[in-house]
């Protein structure tokens, strides 16, 4: 935070933020650290690396504390916006990735007889995946992966799409198999994540090999969600799924380029993104934080006391403690194998 004098020079010009225009500096900031610079309202008037510490900051009488950039002039429009206007302010920005990801599914299909469909989730990005590929090559079929662990509104949603939109869903569902998996090696984990390859990957697998043999999935991945997903390409076999080529229209998109696409096209969003959740997939996910578990058993509560007797059954033939149930212990493999190792 700087003092009012300083407000000016660094908005407008880019001046540097010297140490006698230093007001304040979080006890967190690091030399080589991205730092936001406030006034003392609160408004962010510039941004740079720090090029000291908190402590040497606090310390300094003379000399730069950070060199910030220069701001591209802008102005602001008074006034309430809605994501009507959003779109609008932005209609040559998804023009372009638009044309870019239809492009792209073009030029992947073209070349190949491979059957085509649209791996859907029902989340944001396979949604506007779909409609990228629709738009591309025409309708296509929906891969589905039924895991038996889906909100009752992704279910409904998947059949709203398919109506709305005229295609096919081609649904597989393993159960039997997942509650197996359960009942022999215990609930799934964070860094034990089978559930995905038990529910999802071979069940796909085995209904592409007994339908058509290989085909062309078209993907909603994005690299901006993970570390691990900017690393990947953009078309790519996944060793669990021979049989599928994946391609990715939507591989280089934000997060804010899908929610203004499907705003402009006004597509039948999953009602879950409505109610607290920013991702679409198992309510029973190991890799969900804790507040978002407790979340799902206050307003899911049948959903989530039918996926809770199946870890109860683990804690009770382990001779574990009630906690590690119900303060998320199951979530964890260390955890869970030194309990268990406690109780031999």
């Amino acid at each position: 935070m700087v003092d009012k004098g300083v407000v000016a020079p660094v908005r407008d010009t880019g001046a540097r933020v010297l140490a006698p225009g230093l007001v304040y500096i979080d006890d967190a900031v690091h030399c080589g650290d991205e730092v936001f610079i406030l006034s003392k309202d609160g408004t962010c008037v510039g941004a740079r690396r720090s090029r000291v510490d908190a402590v040497t900051a606090r310390t300094m009488k003379r000399g730069g504390i950070i060199r910030t950039r220069r701001n591209v002039p802008s102005s602001t429009i008074p006034g309430r916006a809605t994501w009507g206007d959003a779109v609008r302010a932005n209609e040559d920005v998804l023009n372009r990735a638009e044309s870019a990801a239809v492009k792209f599914v073009q030029e992947v299909a073209g070349p190949t007889t491979l059957p085509k469909n649209v791996s859907y989730s029902d989340g944001k990005d396979s949604l506007a995946t779909l409609l990228v590929v629709f738009k591309a090559v025409g309708t296509t079929p929906l891969l589905f992966a039924d895991t038996g662990m889906e909100f009752p509104e992704t279910c409904a949603n998947v059949d709203a799409v398919s109506q709305h939109y005229n295609a096919e869903v081609v649904r597989t569902s393993t159960q039997n198999q997942f509650w197996e998996m359960v009942e022999h090696d215990g609930p799934p984990a964070v860094n034990a994540r089978w559930c995905c390859k038990t529910g999802k990957l071979d069940p796909d697998q085995h209904l592409i090999l007994s339908r058509r043999g290989e085909c062309l999935s078209f993907i909603g991945q994005r690299r901006y969600e993970s570390i691990s997903r900017a690393k990947r390409k953009r078309i790519w076999k996944n060793p669990n799924v021979r049989a599928q080529l994946c391609a990715a229209p939507i591989h280089n998109w934000t997060a804010l380029h899908v929610w203004l696409y499907l705003m402009r096209k006004l597509a039948p969003n999953n009602t879950l993104y409505e109610h607290r959740l920013d991702r679409i997939g198992c309510f029973m996910c190991p890799s969900s934080d804790m507040a978002l578990i407790r979340m799902i058993e206050k307003d899911y509560p049948s959903l989530w006391r039918g996926w809770c007797q199946h870890p109860e059954v683990w804690q009770e033939s382990h001779g574990l403690q009630k906690e590690w149930v119900w303060e998320g212990h199951w979530r964890h493999l260390e955890v869970r194998k030194n309990e268990e190792n406690q109780n031999c």
